[in-house]
């Protein structure tokens, strides 16, 4: 299953051209109905609550015995960390983030409701 947390304060504030963002938001839209597909919002001050400050990318491998992979990206520079004490940091962030953000059936509301605003 592939899950996404997304920032609300992200979605009508986009630093790219208001067409594009709409074509990005219509995309997640869409990306909700599929059942494979998890997407949460946060409120504004969620993550900071959670103590996460930048996006990062969790990857979870299908096979039990491989360590799940944090990918933090950043101004120069790109980290791959595949060492469990590493990686479980940001297993934890993704599940505190998990908890503070709205249900994933909400989603596709605030989903429309920002592609109004732009």
């Amino acid at each position: 299953m592939d899950h996404a947390a997304l920032k609300e304060a992200v979605l009508p504030h986009g630093f790219i051209e208001p067409e594009v963002m709409r074509e990005q938001i219509r995309f997640l839209i869409e990306a909700t109905k599929r059942p494979s597909v998890s997407i949460q919002i946060l409120p504004a001050g969620a993550g900071a609550r959670a103590g996460i400050a930048n996006s990062f990318s969790l990857l979870r491998l299908r096979l039990a015995s491989l360590p799940d992979v944090a990918y933090h990206e950043h101004i120069g520079d790109a980290l791959f960390l595949d060492r469990s004490d590493q990686a479980d940091r940001y297993v934890g962030a993704m599940y505190r983030l998990s908890i503070e953000a709205d249900e994933p059936k909400d989603a596709a509301g605030t989903l429309e409701e920002a592609l109004a605003a732009i």
